[in-house]
């Protein structure tokens, strides 16, 4: 079987302490907010605004615990704290740790590094963490800039959302390391490895995959991978304490369906977390899944697909310099048509897939014509194709916005600036460092 392994497109193509004493966190920033749900979990969050935020990150935790609690910290490639800890808030509800949000911290965040330490060491002096056992998480580039960060620092786990390490850094990480995807994620690609591969042998190593696109996971997901680092970093048993036949009735029944990705990864999982003495079992049905012929010939189908979803991207990029408009508008609705018309889901998946790709690509391509206003040519085909792909974008007018500044076209840029806000725009550092003060004051009052 093919192991597949991928240049991220955003480079295109980058427990508990023996202290016993119950306490409530401390809410010591001025300009926070502090908050205690009914659900018993303590946030302090701040949305960030043109003016701008000096808080380092937003947090999440029990309102009741006991000790130090290991720490979690999180970075959103777009540096929103707030949505990250949100995220893993659900969590909070089976397992007692701190999280942090950083909102300092996104891609291209020159000397990342040392802010992440920065906020680290702040939420150890704030916040009832545990110095011992740290785990990182990140979304996309948020991801790439966790599991760099955690190779040179002190790390009980990682879960990559969104993106994975290169196969050759995989296999030298002495940590836990979880990597998640959609099944519609551009990125599924260098996530994904077959029953065959030697990763499934990897005891402190696993992938999850979730029905969605390139996103932060749902909580589900999030849990399981929180349940698996805690046990390969020692703060949880054997996490596999249902019966045996309870994860091979799920396998057969999975089986039955023709879901052998997900049929895999129950057994995967199984195999990884449960006690010693049941290892040999799920180790032989892995054995047995593999030595299925309709088995074999899907993943060998699915492997043909990866590939061919590669050429394509390979080829859409080309065209992108290449064919005009309405060739792009035509390829558009070729790509949508087998995203909902193809008979084979797998098929339906790598086109989905391919439509993500190419959001990401148009953004990268976009972005450096419109800064280096190399070809205006160029600039309004870009321009044009990216906001009939994803015309809910608010990327897509603030690079119409920064275009049409270039051009001196105030009204123009004022007017598209609005639609990137009412879209949700919120990157207040390039915004302040693309406009000027009385053109972004004007609309992000």
């Amino acid at each position: 079987m093919i192991y597949f392994r991928v240049i991220c497109l955003g480079a295109l193509f980058s427990v508990i302490s023996c202290q016993i004493k119950e306490k409530s966190p401390q809410d010591n920033k001025e300009n926070t907010s502090f908050i205690v749900n009914t659900d018993n979990i303590a946030t302090r969050q701040k949305i960030e605004t043109v003016e701008g935020n000096t808080q380092y990150y937003a947090y999440a935790m029990p309102k009741i615990y006991k000790g130090r609690l290991p720490l979690f910290v999180l970075i959103d490639p777009h540096g929103n704290g707030k949505l990250a800890a949100n995220k893993f808030k659900p969590a909070l509800q089976d397992y007692k740790f701190v999280v942090i949000g950083l909102n300092n911290v996104r891609n291209n965040t020159p000397r990342y590094d040392v802010l992440i330490k920065q906020a680290v060491e702040s939420a150890l002096q704030e916040l009832p963490a545990d110095n011992v056992h740290i785990f990182y998480s990140g979304f996309s580039g948020g991801a790439r800039m966790a599991f760099q960060y955690a190779l040179n620092n002190n790390c009980k786990g990682v879960m990559m959302c969104g993106a994975g390490p290169q196969n050759n850094m995989l296999m030298k990480t002495d940590f836990p390391l979880v990597v998640v995807s959609g099944i519609k994620d551009f990125n599924f690609i260098e996530q994904y490895y077959s029953p065959t591969n030697i990763l499934v042998r990897k005891p402190d190593f696993i992938s999850l995959y979730f029905n969605g696109k390139h996103e932060w996971p749902p909580s589900d997901i999030i849990k399981e991978s929180i349940s698996f680092l805690f046990l390969k970093s020692g703060l949880l048993e054997n996490i596999t304490e249902t019966p045996i036949k309870t994860f091979l009735d799920k396998k057969d029944s999975l089986l039955s369906a023709q879901e052998y990705l997900s049929a895999f990864k129950v057994l995967e999982k199984a195999y990884k977390t449960c006690d010693d003495n049941n290892k040999e079992i799920f180790l032989a049905e892995l054995k047995e899944m593999n030595n299925n012929q309709s088995i074999k010939t899907y993943f060998l189908s699915f492997e043909e697909i990866l590939k061919m979803e590669m050429a394509r991207h390979k080829d859409y990029y080309r065209c992108l310099f290449t064919k005009d408009i309405n060739w792009w508008l035509d390829a558009i609705d070729n790509i949508d048509d087998n995203t909902k018309g193809a008979k084979d889901s797998l098929i339906t998946y790598s086109y989905s897939r391919t439509r993500a790709f190419l959001g990401i690509l148009l953004y990268s391509v976009t972005s450096a014509a419109v800064y280096e206003q190399r070809d205006n040519s160029l600039i309004e085909k870009l321009l044009t194709l990216y906001e009939n792909l994803e015309p809910e974008n608010p990327d897509v007018f603030y690079f119409n916005a920064l275009n049409a500044l270039r051009h001196n076209n105030i009204a123009l840029c004022i007017r598209y600036l609005e639609q990137s806000k009412d879209l949700g725009f919120s990157d207040f550092t390039l915004l302040k460092k693309d406009f000027p003060v009385n053109i972004y004051k004007e609309v992000f009052k």
